[in-house]
């Protein structure tokens, strides 16, 4: 599949026409409204589905939320027949447990206040590197409501100074502070990543809640300012442009970039592994200068190589039936990173805050408090308590599940044998 624009106004129509002309991507996104000009662009690429965003200011997670639906975006979906689908808040990360359940109820009232009138939505929508299993888990009322009435699951990916920055082998090292490498070419279908990619790893947990179906959709999407990484000060694509970062054999330039993410994502079929429907090149017609460095429409050599590129694509998928492989033994792993797990009750939060030293005593207890309570919202067959720490930056943070599959020995200082907390 193809990369379309993510338009926070149409700009140039003439050029936005020539990409969707030229490209026929799976989908675009649009935080400005105009039918007619849609309805156009849908006529030049006729199975692209068109995402709207209602810009607000405010995106409390209390009822005022649910007036905002009613008041405010539903009259807007109307009001615009030409949108397909509409997302709600924009990267909204709520940490606190009881804001997380609110901001899942809102997702879920919004999915069906747009089906009652003929519309249908985008739920989710999470900043770079903020999907975790946490947020699938307490997304899952508003994921269940997305499946029954046809709608999608949206998150963003980004990474820098290249689009393959955190995905494969291209991974920061902590205890040296250097990159491990930052020229892996992520050739495999089955690679993943902790920003780009970074779906794929919890694909596995919306399968085995029977929302396997559900397809995803990256709402935004390119390079952008994410940490760890290698490089200078820099953050959307036109900052790195013409320096070393855009020359990388096997890595190439933001064209490169987009056609290496788009043809991971044509994997991406349903059969076996995840059901992905498109993805958005954020910026397209920025008014705001703080956008300045993503925004293609003015760079006529980049945007018409990326348009040539992805033309080697797939209208859609990859003829491809291999199912994303399951992670072999975690390796050893040096740097400070320390995972527990408290399986069948063996360990208390308090014996594993003693044990956890060098992590806040307090954040510590939380991160157990909300294992604790997914578990038993969900039904775990067994309670598994898993401290993340930084490990989600990890290539072998590819074998953490919601709840451990295996209870395995836990030493005497917390740890999972076969992990180093040096």
């Amino acid at each position: 599949m193809r990369v379309g624009p993510h338009c926070n106004t149409f700009g140039d129509r003439d050029k936005l026409r020539d990409w969707v002309r030229r490209a026929q991507p799976a989908v675009m996104k649009t935080l400005v409204f105009d039918d007619g000009f849609v309805a156009e662009l849908k006529s030049i690429a006729p199975h692209m589905r068109v995402i709207g965003r209602l810009y607000t200011p405010h995106q409390p997670v209390d009822n005022d939320g649910k007036a905002w639906v009613r008041s405010e975006l539903v009259p807007c979906a109307r009001r615009h027949p030409s949108i397909d689908y509409w997302e709600g808040y924009n990267e909204v990360a709520p940490f606190d447990s009881a804001e997380q359940h609110a901001y899942a109820d809102i997702e879920a009232y919004r999915v069906r206040a747009l089906a009652d009138v003929g519309r249908r939505a985008v739920v989710g929508n999470f900043s770079t590197g903020v999907l975790s299993t946490e947020a699938v888990l307490r997304m899952r009322p508003a994921l269940e409501a997305a499946l029954e009435h046809e709608g999608w699951f949206g998150t963003h990916e980004y990474s820098g100074p290249h689009m393959l920055w955190m995905a494969g082998q291209n991974q920061w090292d902590r205890a040296a502070g250097t990159p491990i490498r930052y020229d892996d070419p992520c050739e495999s279908p089955g690679v993943r990543g902790y920003t780009t990619l970074r779906y794929r790893h919890f694909w596995p947990i919306l399968d085995d809640l029977g929302l396997g179906a559900l397809p995803l959709v990256i709402t935004e999407g390119g390079v952008d300012d994410v940490q760890p990484r290698p490089g200078g000060q820099g953050k959307g694509w036109r900052d790195w442009s013409g320096t070393s970062w855009a020359r990388i054999p096997g890595i190439g330039d933001y064209a490169d970039q987009w056609h290496w993410y788009m043809r991971q994502l044509s994997y991406d079929n349903g059969k076996g592994r995840p059901l992905v429907v498109g993805a958005v090149d954020f910026g397209w017609g920025t008014e705001d200068p703080a956008w300045d460095s993503f925004n293609l429409e003015f760079e006529d050599r980049m945007r018409d190589r990326l348009l040539e590129r992805q033309c080697l694509l797939p209208l859609r998928y990859h003829e491809v039936e291999e199912p994303i492989p399951t992670p072999g033994p975690r390796p050893r792993v040096t740097g400070r990173v320390f995972v527990a797990a408290q399986v069948r009750g063996e360990r208390s939060p308090a014996q594993f805050a003693g044990a956890a030293a060098g992590y806040p005593t307090a954040s510590y207890h939380k991160r157990l408090a909300w294992w604790r309570e997914i578990a038993a919202h969900n039904g775990l067959p067994e309670e598994a308590v898993i401290h993340e720490g930084m490990a989600y930056r990890l290539p072998w943070f590819d074998a953490i599940v919601p709840w451990f599959e295996e209870a395995g020995p836990i030493s005497g200082n917390g740890q999972r044998e076969g992990h180093s907390d040096a």
